[in-house]
């Protein structure tokens, strides 16, 4: 019999956020300072819950504003990726960046956002296969900048010269800061 437990991550250890850790056999008693476990652990990058294994645990998951600005600031592929799948997962009950992109591409299209050209094979935009346009950028960053979440949005980005991707470029007087 199998059993899964929800990893949630933690400062020395947050990409595990969101991983399901199946644990075959059964969960211990819970010992001084965690939890014994017997059997093998089989990890899955999966958000539905295996068929006969029964939840344990769930730790709440990161803010969302907190995720979106380790995505934009420091470019953390993980948490892109992540965000993508449970996107797919949440809206379309399929964590597969497929479900996450056709989710993606609709609230893009239902809020002005041009779309077309537009091909997301991973959340973190590592893969070669990733399409974006120009304009559809300026749409999204000015839709963001428009909307209720601006702040978020503004705050979640690198500041050229100071912090994130961009600490160490763009640091002439003209450019630093923006």
């Amino acid at each position: 019999r199998s059993s899964t437990v929800l990893m949630g991550g933690s400062r020395s250890q947050p990409e595990a956020a969101g991983r399901r850790v199946q644990v075959g056999g059964h969960l211990g008693e819970r010992a001084r300072g965690g939890i014994q476990v017997a059997g093998e652990i089989d990890i899955s990058n999966s958000f539905e819950l295996p068929e006969g294994v029964q939840e344990y645990a769930r730790w709440a998951a990161i803010p969302l504003h907190v995720v979106v600005s380790r995505i934009n600031r420091v470019s953390h592929n993980e948490y892109a990726d992540t965000l993508l799948r449970w996107i797919g997962h949440e809206k379309l009950a399929d964590s597969s960046y497929e479900a996450g992109f056709t989710a993606v591409k609709a609230w893009a299209e239902s809020v002005g956002i041009r779309v077309e050209g537009l091909d997301l094979n991973d959340g973190s935009g590592l893969s070669h296969d990733n399409r974006i346009s120009a304009q559809s950028l300026v749409d999204l960053h000015t839709h963001m900048l428009t909307n209720e979440h601006a702040y978020v949005w503004r705050t979640s980005l690198s500041a050229a010269g100071r912090n994130g991707t961009y600490t160490n470029r763009m640091r002439d007087e003209d450019t630093e800061g923006r």
